[in-house]
């Protein structure tokens, strides 16, 4: 209903879906300090690269606007699922969800086109493969650059890594931290190669 509802939610999910369409279409995404138009908020690139690139891909309307927020959404529901049935089977998985579901309709920014449901897919990624992936090279491969998806979303993003950190010390030794670091570092700075997207603006 909310996806094919002609509006917003609220304010901040019109900036989003404005501002990326202007950079989806060469527009700078942090703007200059003394620039006439002034527009940016401090989220990370990732979000606006997204839904910019569904609407040029699809047209712009306010579905495809929308569309990535609700589709994190049962990417939510979906990854939960498949980690409540592998701990306590079906029958729970099904309750727990149904709870989550709950709980995520009463936490209105779950569906909507801001970085918090896409953060907490990728942490629900990174835990699916660290308890449900055998291979650890895959294994860490994913983490990293979920690690990198999440810090590049929200810079204080690091702080919600420090539980799937204590999971992951067993498998980590010092090459492969090193190399999953560098791949975190890639993922969440390449976006900041993009001409629109200004590293300097986004810090200062």
């Amino acid at each position: 209903m909310y996806l094919l509802w002609p509006g917003f939610g609220e304010q901040g999910e019109v900036n989003f879906a404005s501002v990326a369409w202007l950079v989806s279409n060469g527009q700078p995404l942090y703007t200059d300090v003394d620039a006439a138009a002034r527009y940016s908020l401090q989220h990370g690139p990732i979000v606006y690269l997204l839904i910019g690139g569904i609407m040029q891909l699809l047209g712009p309307s306010y579905v495809t606007a929308k569309l990535s927020g609700v589709v994190m959404f049962w990417l939510i529901l979906g990854l939960s699922f498949v980690m409540f049935k592998r701990a306590g089977g079906r029958r729970k998985a099904l309750i727990f969800t149904g709870l989550e579901a709950w709980l995520l309709f009463h936490w209105h920014n779950s569906c909507y086109i801001r970085p918090d449901a896409m953060l907490v897919v990728c942490m629900l990624v990174s835990l699916y493969a660290i308890t449900c992936i055998k291979n650890k090279t895959l294994m860490l491969g994913i983490c990293a650059v979920a690690f990198g998806l999440i810090i590049n979303l929200k810079v204080h993003g690091v702080i919600y890594l420090l539980p799937l950190l204590v999971l992951l010390t067993k498998y980590l030794t010092v090459k492969r931290f090193w190399a999953a670091a560098l791949v975190t570092a890639f993922v969440s700075g390449f976006p900041f190669l993009l001409p629109q997207v200004s590293l300097g603006n986004y810090m200062f």
